[in-house]
């Protein structure tokens, strides 16, 4: 912890300081924070790993019924290879979940609202991973 914990300290107005709260502190904990009380879900699982699913908010409500529409519940989607992860926090993108759900897929489609904030968070987080390990990340810019 810095010195006078995370929140905002009465007369810091430097943005220097401020920045590095954020930076080394503030996110940190975010992400911690969202590992150990699990903000994001595995919802559907399986020994296949084919499609990949990453969605949260509205988006995967909107997947859900998609998914119901095309006659997928979560025994015909584990038959298929197809998993689903629910993001409860977008940012910071809590990178051990991700990187668990999203390696040796073949592809992981992100499905999120207007801009590509969660697919860019995930390109870059699978950067490092071994190409025969790290999936297709199809998103807003793809197909």
């Amino acid at each position: 912890m810095p010195p006078g914990g995370l929140n905002k300290i009465k007369g810091d107005i430097a943005p220097l300081p401020i920045e590095r709260r954020l930076v080394e502190f503030k996110l940190p904990a975010a992400i911690e924070f969202a590992r150990v009380n699990q903000i994001n879900r595995l919802i559907f699982d399986g020994p296949r790993r084919e499609l990949g699913i990453v969605t949260a908010g509205k988006p995967y409500l909107d997947v859900r019924e998609a998914l119901k529409e095309l006659d997928i519940d979560e025994a015909r989607a584990r038959a298929l290879g197809i998993r689903l992860y629910k993001l409860g926090m977008i940012y910071p993108l809590e990178p051990h979940g991700a990187e668990q759900f999203c390696v040796d897929h073949k592809e992981v489609l992100v499905v999120e609202e207007k801009s590509a904030f969660i697919e860019d968070q995930l390109t870059s987080l699978l950067y490092h991973i071994a190409a025969n390990r790290r999936p297709r990340i199809t998103g807003k810019r793809d197909e």
